[in-house]
């Protein structure tokens, strides 16, 4: 499995997928974890959307960590069959070493949605908009 670790500049789980300027690149067999490259994220966001280029700059990945996401990165992601785990631990060889473990859990409610409202008081948000929580 092939991993990317969105992480800041002093190489911790940065906590918004769409700003990191770098992707930790590790792959994992069974508990054998091997870093493989640092992938810059040359993409900068304009004022249109840019998470298509991201999952793009990702399509080798089978698993994104990241300490936050908007829910439009978010759910490309996941249509792209990536699977996604957001999580508050900040160290990245911790965050590796649970996923691995099967004990990295996926904080949903670190996803956001960038100041506008998508949810529906009669709908479930995550449902309405296509996206699979775990």
């Amino acid at each position: 499995m092939k991993v990317a670790v969105a992480v800041t500049e002093n190489k911790e789980v940065n906590a918004h997928f769409g700003h990191t300027e770098n992707f930790l690149i590790y792959n994992v067999e069974g508990d054998k974890i091997d870093f493989v490259e640092v992938r810059k994220n040359l993409i900068k966001k304009t004022n249109g959307h840019f998470h298509e280029a991201l999952v793009s700059l990702l399509k080798d990945v089978d698993t994104v960590i990241a300490g936050g996401i908007g829910r439009g990165a978010y759910s490309n992601l996941i249509a792209e069959d990536k699977k996604v785990v957001i999580t508050s631990i900040g160290n990245v060889e911790e965050a590796i070493k649970k996923l691995v473990k099967g004990e990295l859990e996926h904080e949903a409610d670190r996803i956001h949605s960038h100041g506008h409202d998508h949810t529906h008081p009669h709908l479930n948000n995550a449902h309405h908009h296509g996206i699979k929580e775990e």
